[in-house]
């Protein structure tokens, strides 16, 4: 990746950034450059590194996802009758 930065003219400012934020600019890599499963994977990782207590951190997943799956619910009923009310007004029968 270095080298076809530097063809590009891309690297002395990708080099700069990398210095800025004390990060090694021949092993850094670009987020773009990574598949989603990896930089989640890495992601992951690193957050999971400064969790000070798991048993919390578990309770707030936990909750996340039971919010996630209250709002999926809420789409899917709004969604429904929205759709419902405009077949219904579509329909020259009723």
């Amino acid at each position: 990746m270095v080298e076809r930065m530097e063809r590009y003219g891309n690297f002395a400012r990708y080099r700069e950034e990398c210095l800025r934020e004390a990060i090694d600019p021949h092993i850094a890599v670009e987020v773009e450059a990574l598949r989603p499963e990896l930089l989640r994977q890495r992601l992951d990782k690193e957050i999971e590194g400064l969790v000070d207590d798991v048993h919390q951190w578990n309770i707030e997943f936990q909750a996340e996802a039971s919010e996630r799956e209250l709002l999926r619910s809420l789409q899917g009923a709004v969604k429904k009758s929205v759709g419902g009310a405009a077949a219904a007004e579509d329909d020259p029968h009723e």
